[in-house]
């Protein structure tokens, strides 16, 4: 599994599996990257169609606010907690949500269908999700107004 400022692939194998030793190893490089974060991909090409990945974000990262044109973005919440933040064109908030694993009693799964401005806020030490987003990999939009 090749490193590169902490984003993790898999070997090139048709089938990807993902556990503790991994998911030990993303927590330890996000909390020993600058920027509090890591993810381990679970797609095996930035050209693929569907990008699957495991995110860790400690407390403290700062995700900016950010948009993905005419893709969906869904994640559940392995561990940890976390508050999904939606913003407008104008950079206000227009929705909080609380997510947590299942048996949190939060949220802990999430899908957005349109092209809405948003972030993520960790509320514990570290937060593990598993995300799926549309590919190809593109470059997500930056909110410009913060």
């Amino acid at each position: 599994m090749p490193d590169v400022k902490n984003v993790f692939f898999p070997d090139d194998s048709d089938i990807v599996c993902f556990d503790f030793h991994d998911l030990e190893r993303i927590k330890t490089a996000a909390r020993m990257s600058e920027l509090l974060r890591a993810r381990f991909c679970l797609h095996l090409s930035p050209e693929d169609k569907v990008q699957q990945m495991v995110l860790a974000f400690c407390a403290g990262t700062e995700v900016p606010v950010h948009r993905h044109r005419n893709r969906t973005e869904s994640f559940h919440v392995i561990e940890g907690q976390l508050e999904v933040l939606i913003f407008d064109d104008r950079g206000i908030v227009t929705e909080s949500i609380k997510m947590g694993p299942i048996e949190s009693g939060l949220t802990f799964l999430y899908r957005i269908n349109k092209d809405a401005w948003h972030t993520v806020k960790p509320l514990t030490e570290i937060v593990i999700i598993h995300e799926v987003v549309a590919g190809p990999y593109e470059k997500m939009e930056i909110l410009k107004n913060e």
